[in-house]
């Protein structure tokens, strides 16, 4: 919600944290400003509505924290992914907060637990000692966001 959105960014900034906030509001000139300055390090949180769930990958981004979440499995999904670009090294945290007080959200929340077994791979730290060590294959992947808005 933009509300939570605009609380959320207010906090991080008088905290002093390096933030910009994008919502379907924010015009596509100063998107693409903020996509750049994520990119070179200028910013370092992007905090984002809906507006964000299709068709952007942030490869570069660590962390994802998501709130007030949809039960709609596909949005999550898309939302995870935002982080899960590949990256040699890289290790992707994603958090979703849920107020489980609140019966709205822990009803969307028990409609998608099943995206969390999506995720689960067995054996995963085989896979991250292959990545480590130069054995997972010769791939070419995407390591910055497309500046080319």
């Amino acid at each position: 919600y933009i509300n939570t959105a605009k609380n959320i960014y207010d906090n991080l900034k008088r905290k002093g944290f390096k933030a910009e906030i994008i919502t379907g509001q924010t015009p596509i000139v100063r998107r693409n400003r903020i996509f750049r300055d994520f990119i070179h390090g200028r910013i370092n949180i992007l905090v984002s509505t809906t507006v964000l769930d299709e068709g952007i990958t942030v490869p570069d981004a660590e962390v994802a924290i998501i709130y007030e979440n949809s039960g709609e499995g596909r949005q999550l999904i898309q939302r995870i992914g935002r982080v899960l670009g590949y990256r040699p090294g890289k290790t992707a945290k994603v958090f979703e907060i849920v107020d489980l007080s609140n019966p709205r959200e822990k009803s969307a929340y028990r409609r998608r637990m099943w995206v969390r077994d999506l995720y689960r791979v067995k054996n995963l730290e085989k896979y991250i000692e292959m990545a480590k060590s130069g054995n997972a294959g010769s791939r070419v992947y995407q390591t910055r966001i497309d500046t080319h808005f």
